[in-house]
């Protein structure tokens, strides 16, 4: 088995230039199309295979995955949703869109998908928040009683102010 993605793409398309609507060739020569990191190639090979087989879920996966791989997470979204609207219960489809959601600040229907899990790590990030703040005021002032601490400690606190914006985001 060998990793040769050029000379694959090369065969599907001389394969599905005899058979256009075979829809296992479309999502290879896809699949080849994205191990090459042609992205826009292999979207529209999926996308061909979809109009053969409008119903194929792994088909709808790997175009989301292009879009989450090319950074379009809004138009991922959209993909995985359509792929749970053919299958409700499907894990994968679940996870991948609360994962475009999350990665397009679309907080609310995050959390309406998974509101356990958005529950869950914003509870991770507020406790690691506190028990950074409470280490940070414990072991600076004993070495700096100054009421002034300096510049250094004023760096140190940037660390847990950003994990708290986090924690206090995914909490909403």
């Amino acid at each position: 088995y060998q990793k040769n993605y050029g000379d694959a793409v090369a065969s599907f398309q001389q394969f599905l230039s005899h058979d256009p609507t075979n829809h296992a060739g479309l999502c290879w020569l896809g699949y080849s199309l994205l191990e090459l990191r042609e992205f826009d190639d292999a979207t529209r090979a999926f996308q061909s295979a979809l109009r053969v087989k409008p119903d194929d879920l792994d088909t709808y996966n790997w175009c989301g995955l292009i879009q989450l791989r090319k950074g379009r997470f809004a138009e991922a979204a959209t993909i995985f949703e359509q792929m749970l609207k053919l299958d409700a219960r499907n894990k994968s489809a679940r996870r991948f869109l609360l994962y475009s959601y999350l990665l397009s600040a679309q907080y609310e229907k995050a959390y309406r998908l998974s509101p356990g899990q958005i529950q869950l790590g914003g509870g991770i990030l507020l406790l690691s928040f506190l028990t950074g703040m409470t280490l940070l005021i414990r072991y600076s002032f004993k070495v700096r009683p100054h009421p002034f601490p300096g510049i250094g400690l004023s760096f140190a606190w940037l660390a847990p102010v950003f994990v708290a914006h986090f924690a206090f985001n995914a909490c909403l």
